[in-house]
């Protein structure tokens, strides 16, 4: 009860003086919108300053009703804000005037939106930036910082017998060549196509589909929790999210305006995205059977269609004989034991934010958007501003934009049916991240749609309130692990690398050390995969390093004991640091002959 008066009571006064102040007296549906929005916009900013300026983590509502003392505060900030926004907007509408002359251009009043939208999307930007000072690589970044220190035939050779396409690998080995072997580099590499989906949805989708569609996906690309997870990561998901949106987008172009330059760029985007991905290659296979469709029912030309298709796949054949190489070696030995169902992928498009109530309006919202489109539905205002609703089938019109629509929906449906099918009749081979690449199709479907309904910028409004509400406290949580696993992980290093010699060997519980971690970290140090509650025999003069990765073990007695039975005494160097993600102990153990003076 106390948490709902803190969040709830607040933004209603914020209304009230809102429209006492500035004179608005706004029907009782504008006002309830304003209210909504309201309550979003305030609990969003005191849970912003919360997260960052406070260091609070633990959960609100809790704290709200178990602790007075908090409440009573989080009250009193929320009600400062209150009334200062009134005031604050009362005063820049009267005492300040903004006036940009152009000679004797006129600036259009988008531009206006668009500076801010633009703001907004260099925000977003640099909460991701600020995280690519990170050098403690997961298990797959760690692969791939390590593919890459080869020359260029070691790296297809190793992609090619890992289940991944070469061309995000070219990439960062490229940044490697530029700018050396940086932590950073890395995940900068991931995130400048980041940065290109921020500029294409200013400029191009602003521009086609609308400053709607535009914002709602730069706020998806920007912080949704994958997106944010994914821009940074030493991997190709971000790559290969941006080769589909552009063969996406050139799909839209070839629908509406039938040009060669759109064939030529839709089969290089394809080809980048076959290139990066396999479950890209698939995502963008979907695009091939819609123009192959709609060519059969001469909606396009069959010989630019075929072309098309036919340099696609001559683009692809000397890496098609590889992925089937790669298909047949791993269908015995791939990793995977289980795989996500239909459900578990679709939520996954959506960072699992979507309720099952959003599920619903946004698919209502397809469906509306699709019958208005189609003009099956007609809205018409008389003179005395009553809306007229028709639901008619005589001008019924399957435009280019609903045809691009649905390509995209059968992407995204086509491309998580074929990982559930090949898992359930092959063996696993489908993770829900998989999706990732293809996600960024549902979010242009989401924006057209909301785009298209009366009412969009109210829609536009809720709809990215509602996720920044969603996605703050998330990143905020993303944040503080990675910068706390990458102190640990570098106080880590600093106890060990200079300590550890070249004819030291390292002992670790996790069995990528030796062909992942310490190749990366410790170059040219032996390593041996081990029990460590059953250690093997030791060599007398041998120094040996114990990397005891497990977050869980509360008793270190055994392993104290199969050291000193075998007459070596040992050292904790590091607790509680950080290797990989993971928590890990690290000792040094030497004989105890050797460790005498």
């Amino acid at each position: 009860m106390i948490a709902l008066f803190c969040l709830l009571i607040p933004p209603l006064a914020l209304v009230c003086l809102r429209e006492r102040l500035l004179g608005n007296h706004k029907t009782i549906y504008i006002s309830a919108l304003t209210y909504a929005f309201s309550v979003l916009a305030l609990n969003g900013i005191l849970m912003f300053l919360l997260s960052y300026v406070f260091h609070s983590e633990d959960e609100l509502l809790f704290k709200l009703n178990h602790h007075n003392g908090f409440a009573c505060k989080y009250i009193i900030m929320s009600i400062v804000l209150a009334f200062a926004e009134p005031y604050a907007e009362r005063f820049f509408r009267t005492k300040m005037t903004l006036k940009i002359h152009l000679g004797s251009r006129r600036l259009p009043e988008f531009r206006h939106l668009r500076i801010f939208a633009a703001l907004y999307a260099l925000v977003l930007f640099l909460l991701n930036f600020i995280r690519i000072f990170n050098d403690n690589f997961c298990l797959d970044e760690t692969f791939s910082v390590n593919l890459i220190q080869h020359s260029l035939p070691g790296i297809l050779e190793g992609t090619a017998a890992d289940v991944h396409p070469p061309l995000y690998y070219l990439f960062l080995k490229a940044g490697h060549i530029i700018f050396g072997n940086q932590g950073w580099m890395f995940h900068l590499v991931s995130l400048i196509p980041y940065a290109i989906i921020l500029i294409f949805a200013l400029t191009v989708i602003w521009k086609k589909f609308g400053k709607e569609a535009a914002v709602i996906l730069i706020t998806l690309a920007g912080i949704s929790n994958n997106a944010a997870y994914y821009s940074v990561e030493v991997r190709m998901y971000s790559w290969a999210s941006l080769f589909v949106l552009l063969s996406f987008y050139e799909l839209y172009n070839i629908l509406s305006a039938e040009k060669n330059k759109h064939y030529v760029l839709f089969a290089l985007f394809s080809l980048a995205a076959a290139y990066t991905h396999y479950y890209a290659l698939i995502s963008v296979a979907f695009f091939y059977v819609i123009i192959l469709l709609l060519a059969c029912r001469k909606k396009l030309h069959m010989k630019n269609v075929l072309i098309t298709c036919l340099c696609t796949i001559v683009g692809y054949l000397p890496w098609f004989f590889v992925l089937l190489e790669t298909f047949v070696t791993k269908i015995d030995t791939f990793w995977l034991k289980n795989y996500p169902g239909f459900k578990e992928s679709m939520n996954y498009l959506f960072s699992d934010q979507f309720t099952p109530v959003c599920w619903g309006i946004f698919l209502l919202g397809i469906v509306l958007a699709f019958l208005y489109e189609s003009n099956i539905i007609q809205f018409q205002k008389g003179e005395n501003k009553k809306i007229t609703i028709s639901v008619t089938f005589d001008n019924f019109h399957f435009s280019h934009l609903l045809t691009w629509m649905t390509a995209g929906i059968v992407s995204v449906i086509g491309t998580i049916t074929v990982g559930i099918l090949v898992s359930k009749l092959l063996r696993p081979f489908w993770v829900a991240h998989y999706a990732y690449p293809v996600s960024i199709v549902a979010w242009m479907i989401l924006g057209i749609t909301i785009s298209k309904l009366k009412g969009k910028k109210v829609y536009t409004l809720l709809i990215v309130a509602y996720l920044l509400l969603l996605s703050i406290p998330a990143y905020q949580e993303l944040y503080t692990f990675e910068k706390q696993a990458n102190r640990a992980h570098q106080a880590t290093l600093a106890a060990t690398v200079e300590q550890i010699a070249e004819e030291d060997v390292i002992l670790s519980n996790n069995e990528h050390m030796w062909d992942v971690f310490a190749p990366y970290y410790y170059p040219g140090i032996s390593t041996e995969t081990v029990n460590p509650f059953a250690l093997p025999a030791l060599k007398e003069n041998t120094t040996y390093w114990l990397f005891f990765i497990n977050d869980n073990v509360p008793e270190m007695a055994p392993v104290y004991y199969e050291i000193e039975k075998q007459g070596f005494s040992y050292e904790q160097i590091v607790t509680n640091g950080s290797f990989g993600m993971h928590t890990v102990n690290v000792y040094r153990i030497e004989s105890q002959a050797a460790a005498e003076p």
